[in-house]
């Protein structure tokens, strides 16, 4: 599946996976970073893979990245979701050297200019947000991508905080068009939109290529996304978006909080009908964000 998924016959994908050997996995993420892995005999059932890292980009980040990917193996496959994480998080860094340098040159141009001060003209722009804005455009105005969404029974993890809870919304779609709407549909709820994390993650397969299109997002609980993707991926589920609202309680519940998210998800697509076996066939990630 991730030769599938990385391979050459991946189309335009960003990642690009080398197997030098049976137990020695490279994935090539961009122009200057690689995730080497090696997959001891037994994997995934009884022993995790050995993740190494070379990212230049993402300095004193990337020790503690490695150990954020180990804790995201629970005796099942977990390379999909290392290298999906990795890809957010390197996107991640380009958007924040870009945002920065575009900070800078509306700072130098507000500088020297006579008319700064002037009514209507505003300073550089300020990054006060620590989550990303999700831009949905005018698919929500649109009845043609309004689609069925499913939400589950709320989640209460055990030994978290009086107000920790957990919930998972599935929909069907085929097109990114759908996924919008999803998104929208689901913020439009005050409730919903006031949740700590709405982490997401989509598949659907292309109509007009027949190729894969995936992506997640883990809107600030990091690895989440990933492990989203990796539910969906190992549920075989297709033409689907998952979201999990969590409402924080007040209790950190560690890596723990991986295994439940990907709980509520998995029991919902199962639920719903959507677990159908292992992914295949050629496969693409759609770089922007839902």
């Amino acid at each position: 599946a991730l030769q599938a998924i990385y391979g050459d016959d991946a189309g335009d994908a960003p990642v690009r996976l080398e197997i030098a050997s049976p137990s020695e996995w490279r994935f090539r993420l961009g122009a200057d970073s690689i995730l080497e892995v090696f997959v001891p005999r037994d994997y995934p059932s009884l022993q995790a893979p050995t993740p190494v890292l070379h990212a230049p980009r993402l300095g004193d980040r990337a020790s503690a990245l490695v150990d954020q990917l180990l804790e995201l193996y629970e005796g099942a496959e977990v390379v999909f979701a290392w290298v999906e994480l990795l890809r957010q998080e390197l996107t991640a860094v380009e958007e924040a050297v870009a945002a920065d340098a575009e900070a800078a040159a509306a700072a130098e141009v507000a500088e020297a200019s006579a008319d700064a001060s002037a009514p209507g003209c505003c300073g550089s722009p300020g990054r006060c947000h620590s989550r990303r804005v999700r831009h949905v455009g005018s698919a929500p105005d649109d009845p043609r991508w309004r689609v069925c969404v499913t939400s589950g029974p709320p989640f209460h993890p055990p030994k978290s905080g009086p107000g920790e809870t957990m919930q998972a919304h599935v929909a069907s779609v085929t097109c990114i068009e759908q996924v919008s709407w999803v998104l929208s549909h689901l913020l439009s709820d005050r409730k919903i939109a006031a949740a700590s994390h709405n982490m997401v993650a989509y598949s659907f397969v292309d109509a007009s290529s027949g190729v894969r299109v995936f992506d997640n997002d883990d809107d600030g609980e990091g690895g989440s996304g990933a492990k989203l993707a990796s539910t969906i991926d190992n549920k075989g589920a297709r033409d689907v978006i998952v979201v999990v609202s969590r409402w924080f309680g007040g209790v950190h519940l560690g890596p723990a909080r991986f295994k439940h998210i990907a709980s509520v998800a998995g029991a919902l697509l199962e639920e719903q009908g959507y677990c159908r076996g292992r992914t295949g066939g050629a496969s693409r990630s759609n770089k922007k964000g839902a």
